[in-house]
């Protein structure tokens, strides 16, 4: 019987710190959007997601090709205008997106339609396969 109740205050404690672990990254970090007119294609988002990789505090992306959308997952320590000019050095003009664009696609995953990973496709799978 003892087993079992210092089992279950085990598992609660083990649920209650993923929990406020989670919350604490969600204040830490966010998702902003831009606006980047010359998006055409996967290597497009290859090469925007290899200048990111460079700096702290970036998490990662999705971008809507169509739309001409970019989502940058980051910690707060990564300013949107930092994001924004390293964009804009290699080539891809950005803006933060408007109010309406974003609130039209504020709960976007990988899997919501006309949303790609930099992960995904014949440019990436390329480029893994030559920095090997």
């Amino acid at each position: 019987m003892q087993k079992t109740k210092n089992l279950i205050a085990a598992c609660l404690l083990s649920i209650s710190f993923i929990f406020f672990s989670v919350l604490s990254w969600a204040e830490d970090s966010g998702r902003t959007f831009f606006k980047v007119n010359n998006l055409s294609c996967g290597a497009c988002l290859v090469k925007i997601n290899a200048k990111l990789k460079n700096f702290d505090g970036y998490i990662g992306m999705l971008a809507n090709i169509d739309k001409r959308l970019v989502a940058v997952d980051h910690e707060q320590s990564l300013t949107d205008s930092e994001i924004s000019e390293a964009i804009t050095s290699i080539g891809y003009p950005a803006k933060m997106a408007s109010e309406s664009e974003y609130n039209q696609q504020r709960s976007i995953s990988s899997e919501s339609p006309g949303w790609k990973s930099p992960n995904d496709g014949f440019f990436a799978r390329l480029l893994e396969i030559f920095s090997r």
